[in-house]
């Protein structure tokens, strides 16, 4: 994080975020219509635009 002189996360964030999520989301799914993507890679497309 380095790169930045105010980052919008902490390293340790950063690797919070990276961990698998554990919870069933199947509710929210089905009531919102959500469509989840792979952290992982959504940052990569948000770092490519910068």
């Amino acid at each position: 994080m380095g790169r930045f002189p105010h980052p919008l996360l902490t390293s340790d964030q950063l690797l919070m975020l990276l961990s698998d999520n554990v919870c069933d989301n199947s509710k929210a799914v089905e009531t919102f219509g959500l469509q989840f993507k792979k952290f992982s890679e959504e940052v990569k497309t948000i770092v490519a635009k910068k």
